[in-house]
């Protein structure tokens, strides 16, 4: 599966289209006149435009989650990812955040233990490991949106998943409309940084301009369009 972030101190337009011959999504930034990338794929995936607040357009195979118009939708933050042929895309959402995970991490209890003793009493209430990863990362988001215990926090979500590593390989990319966070286990991602947006994802599909630079396994990156200067701010926790 392939999976794209972005941030964007500008707005930047976004389309989604399905067909017989399966389904696609295309990116633009503002400020150029061609589109700064798209993926299609014969199965399935999703796309979603943040605009902060917990609003989300999404376009995805699965009808049910599907808001987006025909027209292009404009934001500052992306999400995206398509269905490789042996993969499955899970997003969840819970406002004001959008989660999207894939991996191979199949035994519930082994990963509620690994993550924390008082997940595994509660684990009845999960159905998958990707719902108990996005809960789990939920908890700790308060913590990571204020600027004094962001650092932390951040240490404390990568100690954890460092944790998991064992059991299976996972990414994701979780976002409020504003702030993008993505992290990478046994899969590799890509980051790129230019004057107006920065782009995290699989390698192949990240924006090549002006340089890609390959993340190291088990980085949690914490990518901010600030809006209030327009800045674009870079964080990244390792293990």
């Amino acid at each position: 599966m392939s999976l794209i972030g972005l941030v964007s101190k500008s707005s930047v337009f976004a389309r989604a289209s399905g067909s017989k011959n399966g389904w696609g999504f295309a990116v633009q930034e503002e400020a150029r006149d061609r589109w700064a990338v798209s993926g299609v794929c014969a199965g399935g995936g999703v796309l979603a435009v943040g605009r902060g607040g917990g609003e989300w357009t999404v376009s995805s195979d699965d009808i049910r989650h599907s808001s987006f118009p025909a027209s292009a939708v404009t934001g500052h933050v992306i999400i995206a990812a398509t269905n490789a042929p042996d993969g499955e895309i899970r997003m969840m959402r819970a406002s004001p955040w959008l989660f999207v995970y894939e991996g191979s991490i199949a035994d519930n209890d082994a990963l509620c233990a690994a993550l924390d003793v008082a997940w595994f009493a509660r684990r009845g209430s999960f159905r998958s490991p990707s719902e108990l990863l996005f809960r789990h990362i939920m908890a700790y988001l308060p913590a990571i949106e204020t600027p004094s215990t962001r650092g932390a926090a951040m240490a404390c979500i990568t100690e954890d998943l460092h944790r998991v590593r064992s059991l299976g390989t996972l990414s994701f990319l979780c976002s409020n409309g504003a702030s993008l966070y993505a992290y990478a286990s046994g899969r590799a991602l890509a980051f790129s940084n230019d004057a107006d947006a920065m782009w995290v994802g699989s390698p192949g599909a990240v924006s090549p301009e002006p340089t890609v630079e390959q993340l190291p396994d088990g980085v949690f990156l914490a990518l901010n369009s600030r809006r209030d200067d327009r800045s674009l701010d870079c964080t990244n926790s390792a293990s």
